[in-house]
């Protein structure tokens, strides 16, 4: 599955490495990590891991698998746009709401978990359901 687009990662948190490190183990695919403005976090996994400190949404998610971000409403914006599923773990106000709306259009998981609270089993069961073929065609 290695040559298949890869997963983009907008976070700022150091708690996604272990959702990065989970996503690459368990369903072997290859991530963008984009860094933003914690530039403490860089992940690194065997290659399968590319750390970015910024880039045009609007040039690199229509070339990914998938979207992984806290549901702010221009990251949802660009990843809805881009046609690609979107897995959102909220972490406070709106987020909630962009990743129930989502979830309700199919784009995404039906039920997603906030970043605080979800595990590595947690997230990967969310990113299969994100990378299946009924979400994809939604999305697009």
């Amino acid at each position: 599955m290695l040559s298949s687009p890869p997963l983009f990662f907008f976070f700022s948190s150091p708690v996604v490495e272990e959702m990065v490190v989970a996503a690459v183990d368990e369903l072997k695919v290859r991530v963008i990590f984009c860094q933003s403005w914690a530039k403490d976090v860089h992940l690194e996994k065997e290659g399968h891991v590319l750390t970015i400190d910024s880039a045009p949404h609007s040039l690199l998610l229509p070339r990914c698998a998938a979207a992984v971000h806290h549901g702010g409403a221009g990251t949802t914006a660009a990843s809805t746009s881009a046609g690609i599923p979107t897995v959102i773990l909220p972490l406070l106000m709106d987020q909630y709401l962009w990743a129930e709306m989502v979830g309700k259009r199919g784009a995404g998981p039906k039920q997603t978990c906030p970043l605080r609270s979800v595990t590595p089993d947690r997230f990967v069961a969310l990113l299969r359901e994100a990378l299946s073929p009924s979400c994809v065609g939604a999305a697009k």
